[in-house]
């Protein structure tokens, strides 16, 4: 199965997985990575992601924790390349550029506080 077909059959998964939850597929014509919000609270949000390529960015306020559940990604966090494999997880603190690739890769990432479009930063 090609790249594309296998990121729709997994945005159609998390749909079936998560009935009522947003499911955004990122670029939406050609997804490279596809987001499964899940929710939270005041204090935190969650997420379930499938990643084939993220864009780097950084978060001025938000801790993200990416736990790996299934494949092996790869997250480069301020330049140096961290490998996570099934279980492993990783705290990407605010102010560190990060982006992360997989074959796609299943991931769970909490962000702390909330995620926010305004604290999601491109840097490239």
């Amino acid at each position: 199965m090609d790249t594309g077909a296998r990121m729709q059959e997994e945005m159609r998964r998390l749909e079936r997985e998560f009935p009522g939850k947003r499911v955004i597929a990122l670029p939406p014509e050609d997804p490279t990575e596809i987001i499964a919000e899940l929710g939270g609270d005041s204090g935190q949000s969650a997420a379930v992601a499938v990643i084939l390529r993220s864009k780097p960015h950084v978060h001025r306020q938000t801790a993200e924790t990416y736990e790996v559940e299934e494949g092996e990604l790869y997250l480069f966090l301020d330049g140096e390349l961290r490998v996570l494999g099934p279980g492993e997880r990783l705290t990407v603190q605010p102010g560190q550029e990060h982006w992360a690739q997989g074959a796609p890769t299943r991931v769970r990432v909490t962000s702390s506080p909330p995620w926010s479009a305004a604290d999601h930063i491109l840097t490239e």
